[in-house]
């Protein structure tokens, strides 16, 4: 049996290169190339979303098995519970209702309201200068990278829950049975 590998070289990474951005990161600075350096080691041990450098080298933050992406706006507005509200531009697939570019929210979930607000000040703090920039997209990425982690973990959870649940309850039927006797009235 042949097994025919389609790997990148950068498999396993969260930033992606797009292999026709090679022209432009040349034609870019040294300053932008060793800036995608830096944001690829911060983000390099993501497990749920990926930053994408395009062919004009702007970045699109995609969830890994998952068609939501968003693109070269990340603006967050405000803190809601334990929720961070941020602004973006749709990248994922077109519908009735969503074309690419067009403006959107994202709801990002995390554990409490303090790590919100910490995600709503890195992120604010990333777009200072104006949330076009790369900074600002790491920020998002590792914000619903944190997101992603929290949601998995709790249905880590809840699935050992209920495993345990489930274990628990064919004890007790084991142990005791299970009567027909009916009550009557």
């Amino acid at each position: 049996m042949q097994i025919n590998r389609l790997q990148s070289p950068n498999f396993g990474m969260a930033l992606k290169i797009d292999n026709k951005a090679a022209a432009n990161l040349k034609k870019s600075s040294l300053k932008v190339v060793e800036n995608l350096r830096e944001i690829g080691n911060e983000l390099k041990d993501h497990q749920y979303v990926d930053m994408h450098i395009t062919e004009t080298l702007s970045p699109v933050v995609r969830p890994r098995n998952c068609g939501n992406a968003y693109y070269d706006f990340f603006k967050p507005t405000k803190v809601d519970g334990s929720g961070l509200i941020v602004n973006t531009r749709w990248a994922g697939p077109e519908s009735a209702n969503l074309k690419r570019g067009d403006n959107y929210s994202v709801y990002v979930k995390f554990a409490d309201e303090k790590a919100a607000e910490a995600a709503y000040e890195r992120l604010s703090k990333a777009g200072a200068e104006g949330s076009y920039t790369r900074e600002a997209a790491a920020e998002f990425t590792k914000a619903l990278e944190e997101s992603y982690a929290y949601k998995a973990q709790v249905a880590a959870a809840e699935k050992a829950m209920a495993q345990e649940l489930d274990k628990a309850t064919s004890d007790l039927l084991s142990e005791f049975g299970v009567s027909t006797l009916t009550r009557q009235i």
